[in-house]
Order: structure tokens, then sequence, then C-alpha cells
């Protein structure tokens, strides 16, 4: 008897001991939806992405001057993008918690003179509690430390920053920044940012090494209307 409750109690420990070490069931991934558009600052070939498990990749169709039209994605946070022609990996992006609507800046690395072809992007929320109508977003992203002014009124823009400024139908702006204990014109144009409510405006590197006039990207809220799909 008692070596039929030893056998007992050694069964038990031997069927409970790996259940107590079992690892806990890893939590599902984040698979929220997220509606985005694209852009990117230079000519790219054509890029997909998954837009949900099991699913055939879908082509980004990009515009010059402006935004894509609106694309959607439900899956884990980070999302690849793949060279349609090759399949190659070209960036993965990773979409920051509580973002539902984002516009993704595309630039390319070898754009730097790096060579390597791979894509760094940019997430911004594009959401519209984060810009209000009638304001101007001005991401400077040019490598300079820009100041100046907005219809008149001053403004200082260090390289990154992300700056809200509320505008009329028009902004008006002078930009300039500083070199070897001067100051030099970067940047001046008159936008009208208060015609189509929100909307963006992306300073760029000069195109020229040792230039000091910055690029500009000039991005309406709207995007440009959806293509039809191929074939039909």
């Amino acid at each position: 008897m008692a070596r039929s409750r030893r056998n007992l109690i050694t069964w038990l420990a031997l069927w409970l001991v790996p259940r107590a070490v079992m690892p806990a069931q890893p939590t599902p991934p984040d698979s929220r939806p997220v509606a985005f558009t694209v852009f990117s600052t230079e000519p790219l070939s054509q890029l997909c992405y998954i837009a949900k498990p099991g699913t055939a990749p879908v082509r980004l169709q990009f515009y010059p001057t402006a935004r894509s039209r609106q694309y959607l994605y439900k899956g884990t946070d980070k999302m690849p993008l793949f060279a349609a022609d090759t399949g190659a990996l070209m960036a993965v992006v990773t979409l920051p918690p509580g973002i539902r609507q984002a516009l993704l800046i595309l630039m390319p690395e070898n754009a730097a003179g790096t060579g390597s072809g791979r894509l760094r992007v940019l997430i911004l929320d594009d959401s519209k509690p984060r810009q209000t109508p009638g304001t101007l977003r001005i991401l400077n992203l040019s490598g300079l430390e820009l100041s100046g002014t907005l219809n008149r009124r001053p403004i200082t823009l260090p390289d990154g920053i992300d700056e809200l400024v509320r505008v009329g139908d028009t902004a008006e702006i002078n930009l300039r920044t500083p070199f070897h204990g001067r100051s030099y014109q970067a940047y001046v144009e008159t936008l009208p940012a208060g015609l189509s409510g929100r909307t963006l405006l992306l300073l760029l590197p000069p195109y020229r090494s040792g230039s000091l006039e910055v690029q500009s990207r000039y991005l309406p809220e709207t995007p440009v209307p959806a293509a039809r799909p191929e074939g039909r």
C-alpha cells in the first residue's frame, strides 16, 4: 500500500512539473488596421506590401508632387516593403502604437551617396486630431538650421523639427541659414496653405553639396484620386 502511494505521488509529480515550467502562450500579434498614404522624396521603382496575411502583394503608386491615394494595412506592427520586380526587402516600417492614419515619407538611402538601395522611412501621424485644418506642418529635413519669417512673424526651425503653424489663406515664408558667421538665403516661397486645409511642407537638403538653398516638397491634404486597377 505504501509503495502504491509513493508511485502515485511520483506519477503526479512527473505530470505536474512539465506543466509548471511551460512558457506562457505568446500574445497574439497586433493586427490593428492602419490607413496610410506614401510619398517619396526621390523617384522610386515600384514597391509593394502585404495588406493582410494570406493576400497577394499590393503595389504602391507614387506621385512626384502629391501624396498617394490611401492604402489599408492590417497585420503586425512591422510592415515590410518589397521591390515589386525582384521581391527584395527594401524597408521594414515599424508602426508606432496608437497610430491609425499615417503618412510614410520614403527617402532612398542611395540618394545620399550610400549606394545601398535601401529606404529610410519617416512615419508621420496624419490624423485630423494631430493637425487641424488651417495649419501648415513644416518638417525640416534639410540638415540646416533655418530661421526667418512666416507671414512676417519670426520663426525658427532647427534641423529635424516637426512644427505646426497656423496660417491664413497663404503662407509667405522667408528662411535663412548661418554659415561662417554670416546669414544666407535658404528658402523663399508663398504657399496657398489655407486653400486645401491641412498641408505639409518638407524642407530637404540642397541639390548640390556646398549649396545653402534647400529643396522643398509641398503636399496638400487631399491626395491624388485613386487610379483605376490595372486591367479594368
